[in-house]
């Protein structure tokens, strides 16, 4: 049996961090939409944003120099699960997306006038 964690995510940048330290990390917030329409027929689009960690030199670089809020941004990545222990000694989980690559893409290839995107049987 082949197991293969990969993403590939479109979406539009919200907001871009570079936390410095002994290695420079790339902090990005991606919102993707989902279009579908409720039972009703009305169209709806349902936002979810997700923090994509870019920790390649290369990719780090690109990130200072070229991704700004708003751009739409192609993403290729796995995801990492990390465990840590609150301040009350819970444990906590949370999910990223470790950047492999990113592509810029335009803003007319987002299908953002159009019902392409579409998810719901019922559109």
């Amino acid at each position: 049996m082949y197991n293969r964690n990969h993403v590939d995510l479109i979406g539009n940048v919200g907001n871009i961090e570079i936390r410095s330290g002994k290695k420079d990390v790339a902090v990005i917030s991606l919102a993707t939409n989902r279009r579908y329409k409720d039972g009703e027929g009305n169209k709806q689009t349902e936002t979810t944003w997700h923090q994509i960690v870019a920790f390649s030199p290369a990719l780090v670089d690109l990130a200072k120099k070229h991704i700004n809020k708003g751009d739409l941004l192609n993403v290729t990545a796995f995801l990492r699960t990390s465990k840590w222990e609150d301040a009350d000694g819970k444990d906590r989980y949370s999910v990223e997306l470790v950047a492999k690559s990113f592509g810029f893409l335009s803003p007319k290839r987002n299908g953002a006038d159009d019902d392409a995107g579409d998810d719901d049987a019922n559109s």
